[in-house]
Order: structure tokens, then sequence, then C-alpha cells
């Protein structure tokens, strides 16, 4: 008997073992060739939920783009300065306090939008997405949202 529960054991772990690189690898190549789809997929939108996800979508690159140029620009002001000297300059402080700004206006706007998009999916689904949204929110970069975020 207990040789029967270790070979039942040892053959669920391996079903799900294939399931679970099964899945992956599905769910991989609609993460790599529309991210749009694996959103769609991923919190079972309806075709409705699926076009204002996509308005919601394209509203909200422009705001995107604009905070991370932004960003991007008072960043390379910092590291010039960084760069240029060998000691603290005066500079310096209100350079970094214009990236802090522009990645804290990146990132209330982003989770505003997530917000939004939430909204828009069935009440689970939308808990969901915005506990997904938050934990890579606090963990990325400006650049690297823009990036994940098409």
């Amino acid at each position: 008997m207990k040789r029967l529960i270790t070979v039942l054991t040892l053959a669920v772990l391996a079903a799900a073992g294939v399931y679970a690189v099964h899945f992956r690898q599905q769910t991989a190549d609609l993460r790599q060739t529309d991210p749009q789809q694996w959103l769609r997929c991923q919190y079972a939108l309806s075709d409705a939920q699926f076009a204002e996800v996509e308005r919601l979508e394209s509203s909200y690159r422009p705001v995107c783009n604009h905070h991370c140029s932004d960003y991007m620009a008072a960043h390379d002001r910092l590291q010039a300065l960084v760069d240029s000297n060998s000691s603290w300059v005066p500079g310096m402080a209100g350079a970094m306090a214009d990236v802090y700004r522009a990645e804290m206006e990146c990132r209330r706007d982003m989770l505003r939008h997530a917000y939004d998009v939430s909204s828009v999916m069935a009440p689970e689904q939308g808990r969901r997405y915005l506990g997904m949204i938050m934990a890579n929110l606090s963990l990325m970069t400006p650049e690297e949202m823009r990036r994940n975020s098409r």
C-alpha cells in the first residue's frame, strides 16, 4: 500500500510538472508575440472588455511616453553632473529631486491607469491584476515599466 501511494504521488507530481511546463510554453508565445493577447487570456477578458482595455492602453501610451522622456532627461542631467564633477556640487540636489519627481509621477499615473484597466475586468480578475501591477510597480524602473507596458 505504501508503494502504491508513493507511485501515485510521483505520478501526480510528474503530471503537474508537465502541465506547468506546457502552460509556460503556451503563454510565453502569447507574451512574446502580443502582450495584450496574454492579458486577454490571463484575465479572461470578453471581446468588449478587451476592446476597452485596448482603448485605455492606447490613450495611456502618450502619457507613458511623456513620463519616460521626462525621467530620462532628468536622469541624463544628473548623470552629466556626476560625470563632470569630482565632488558634490549644489546642482546635484535639484537634479536628484527632478529624477525622483519624474519617477513618482510616472508611478502615480501608472497606478491610476492600472485602476482604470482593472475596473473593466470582473472584480476578482481586477483585484488579481492590481496585485500583479503593485508587485511589479514597486520593483521596476520607469524604463522597465515602459518596456513591459507594450
